[in-house]
């Protein structure tokens, strides 16, 4: 029998102090690291490209792929390691996308750069504050969203012709980016993103607009988080959107974490773009 042998590193120092309820996590793949992880670590792990727009989805899911608990929420899926690396990747970013039907349904109202990552945020050399982008073609977005929530930031919306009339008088129309007639075309809203300087782009689904975005060839990153919980019965994957699944993408694993307690892995995938659609 061929053994594997699995280096790791304990998660310690000031992440574990805003986190007391986190056990240790340990760092199952690449092999050969061996020191506790700092801020500056999770920096390393998860640096974007220099000067590239890059489309970094964060997703979570059961053991058997459930994307909501029974709730239907993916919200209760969550713990305390999710969090660790959901506030790294939030901090890291220069946009938050988020389809309008997550919004409403996980309670969205605006995205803020966690305090604790605020000075690492500004020694990168990233804005002050994290831009909040919502796809929809109704343009059915709550009204805490559209008003900017507890920031007072309103949001960047990407909608259709149909959409920008259900948003008139809402929103500034700067902030209405109309990308499609009917439907919306994700390759329009990453163009958009991209000529406003926005090309750090981390969505976070939900599964039907990942889906979009995959089919679509515009996802080069898969954070995706799985707990130590299963979930019998029908449910959601990370990218279902109710069509018939005829492709298959290949992807190569950056990195994995793992948590012992919460019963936790936090891997980074990243599509190969040779075996794209």
């Amino acid at each position: 029998m061929t053994r594997c042998q699995v280096s790791y590193v304990v998660l310690g120092g000031s992440e574990l102090s805003q986190h007391p309820e986190v056990g240790e996590v340990f760092q199952a793949w690449p092999l050969g690291r061996s020191h506790p992880v700092k801020s500056d670590d999770l920096i390393d792990l998860y640096r974007w490209p220099d000067n590239k727009v890059t489309v970094r989805a964060n997703m979570v899911s059961s053991i058997d792929g459930a994307a909501q608990g029974p709730d239907g929420l993916s919200g209760s899926l969550n713990n305390a390691a999710d969090k660790l690396v959901f506030d790294a990747l939030r901090a890291l970013c220069d946009v938050v996308l988020v389809a309008a039907g997550t919004v409403r349904d996980e309670g969205y109202e605006s995205i803020e750069v966690p305090e604790t990552w605020r000075e690492q945020r500004q020694r990168l050399g990233l804005a002050s504050d994290i831009v909040f982008a919502v796809v929809t073609a109704s343009g059915h977005v709550p009204d805490v969203v559209l008003s900017g929530g507890d920031t007072g930031r309103v949001p960047l919306v990407f909608t259709t012709l149909v959409g920008r009339e259900s948003l008139r008088g809402k929103l500034v129309e700067d902030n209405i980016v109309v990308v499609g007639q009917e439907q919306v075309e994700p390759s329009r809203v990453i163009s958009a993103l991209a000529q406003l300087g926005l090309v750090r782009i981390l969505t976070e689904g939900g599964p039907s607009f990942l889906s979009q975005l995959l089919r679509a060839g515009l996802v080069d990153e898969l954070c995706l988080t799985t707990v130590g919980a299963l979930s019998p019965g029908s449910h959601r994957t990370v990218t279902d959107d109710g069509q018939e699944r005829n492709v298959l993408m290949h992807c190569t694993l950056a990195h994995q974490l793992v948590c012992p307690d919460p019963v936790t892995t936090l891997a980074l995938w990243r599509l190969n773009p040779e075996r794209r659609p």
